[in-house]
C-alpha cells in the first residue's frame, strides 16, 4: 500500500507482481535484490523437481504393492483349483506387508505421503507470494520433473 509515495514492504501483495523485495516463507529469508531472488527461483525450481520425484516414487511403490497382491491372488487361485504351482513366501510376505497398517510397506507409504504432502504445502506457500519469478520457477520445475519422471517404473 502507497502511503504519501512510500511503499510498505511489509504487506503480502495478493496480486502477480515483479518486485525483488519479497518474504518468501518467513520473515528470516527476504528478498532485497536480483541475486537474491534467483537464489529463490533455484530453490524454488529444486523443491518442485522434488515433488515430482516424491509424486512418482510414490505411485510406483503403490503400483508395485498392486502387482504383490495380484500375484498373490493368482498363486492363490491356480493353489485352490488346480493344485499346481505355488506361492512363493517372500511373495506371500511382501503382498501381507502391503495390505496390513502396521507394516514397513505401509510406515514407508505414510512417509512417502507425509513428504509429498510437506513439500505441497511448501510449494503452495511460496506461490502465494504472487512473485511472478516464483511462480514461473516452480512452474517450471515441475515441467521439469514431470517431463523426466512420467513415465518412469522405478522396480
Amino acid at each position: 500500500m502507497e502511503l504519501y509515495g512510500e511503499v510498505n514492504y511489509d504487506e503480502m501483495l495478493n496480486y502477480f507482481h515483479t518486485r525483488l523485495r519479497n518474504v518468501i516463507l518467513f520473515q528470516g529469508w527476504e528478498t532485497y535484490n536480483a541475486p537474491d531472488v534467483v537464489l529463490a527461483c533455484v530453490f524454488a525450481f529444486v523443491v518442485a523437481i522434488i515433488f515430482e520425484v516424491v509424486q512418482s516414487v510414490k505411485e510406483c511403490y503403490a503400483k508395485k504393492c498392486y502387482k504383490w497382491k495380484l500375484i498373490e491372488r493368482t498363486e492363490r487361485f491356480k493353489d485352490e483349483s488346480n493344485d499346481y504351482g505355488g506361492v512363493d513366501r517372500a511373495q506371500t510376505e511382501s503382498t501381507k506387508a502391503c495390505s496390513s497398517p502396521f507394516t514397513r510397506s505401509n510406515l514407508i507409504k505414510t512417509i512417502l505421503y507425509t513428504i509429498h504432502s510437506s513439500l505441497g504445502i511448501l510449494i503452495m506457500l511460496i506461490y502465494m507470494t504472487f512473485n511472478t519469478y516464483l511462480c514461473l520457477a516452480i512452474i517450471l520445475g515441475k515441467a521439469v520433473g514431470f517431463f523426466f519422471l512420467n513415465d518412469t517404473d522405478f522396480y
